[in-house]
């Protein structure tokens, strides 16, 4: 959703009328996708002049001199292309921002996050950089006041949007016991959560939000446990081991036998210090 708002920004950005745009405003309206090309050209066409006018021996010069020419005439056959989504410069700078904070969005389920970068994400200082990244690119590539204020927007909806996010996740996804007093603090949590997510977005509400606002409370209420165990990705990893363990084990013909070698292996792989208390057979003495 952050990156659709951040896609919004790039497209009123480039389709901005204003007579007064920033150069870099009027970059994107005049180049569409092509705008990274075209900035990656100026920046190698800045460090062939440099070696030009540095360049010691006049063959090396030379050389540079008709590379700098090549560069020149790549840079002007550069034509407009419509921009399409997320090909802006404002949702362009997301991966390096999460880059840094060392988060990779998956390639599928629209570019989710899952496990530890989840975790890392709702942190205050990371979520609120990425947020902060959007205000920032748009300074830098429109004066327009609106498209300007609607940045600072996104960011504070967004901020507090993560903000409500991240004390429900932190209230129940682990793997610790929840005792009866906490239930009122989650379900305080849940209903800020689902009531800012229906003040900014207005949309219907998924299937997994219907569960959390719905289910989730009585499940933990019945169980006492927090659902960190309950992931998808969860499931998808044990099925992932067992899928290597089958074919480790297809040499053993009785099929019993194979199952009771993949359920033993598997818990080790699970609980490692089991192996300590697994009996050791002894080993035959070979007489020479």
């Amino acid at each position: 959703m952050l990156q659709q708002a951040a896609d919004r920004i790039d497209k009123q950005i480039y389709e901005d009328k204003n007579p007064d745009r920033a150069d870099n405003s009027c970059l994107l309206s005049n180049l569409g996708n092509n705008w990274k090309t075209w900035m990656q050209k100026q920046k190698e066409i800045a460090f062939l002049e440099g070696c030009v006018a540095y360049g010691e021996a006049e063959s090396s010069s030379q050389t540079w001199m008709e590379q700098l020419e090549k560069a020149q005439e790549e840079l002007e056959a550069i034509s407009h292309t419509p921009l399409t989504s997320r090909s802006g410069p404002v949702c362009s700078q997301f991966d390096a921002v999460l880059d840094k904070h060392a988060i990779t969005p998956q390639s599928y389920h629209s570019r989710l996050f899952t496990g530890n970068h989840c975790n890392k994400y709702l942190h205050p200082e990371v979520f609120k950089d990425i947020t902060a990244s959007i205000v920032r690119t748009t300074c830098e590539w429109t004066s327009n006041p609106f498209i300007v204020d609607d940045a600072n927007e996104i960011k504070l909806n967004f901020d507090l949007f993560n903000e409500a996010y991240a004390l429900v996740h932190n209230d129940i996804s682990h793997t610790y016991p929840i005792a009866p007093v906490s239930l009122l603090s989650i379900k305080t949590n849940i209903d800020s959560y689902m009531a800012t997510y229906r003040r900014m977005f207005k949309k219907k509400v998924t299937q997994k939000q219907h569960i959390l606002e719905t289910h989730c409370l009585p499940f933990i209420q019945e169980h006492k446990i927090g659902l960190g165990l309950l992931g998808e990705q969860g499931g998808e990893l044990i099925h992932s081991s067992i899928a290597k363990l089958e074919k480790r084990t297809a040499g053993i013909r009785q099929e019993e036998r194979k199952i009771k070698t993949i359920m033993e292996c598997h818990l080790l792989q699970v609980a490692p210090l089991l192996q300590l208390y697994i009996p050791q057979t002894k080993k035959r003495k070979v007489q020479n």
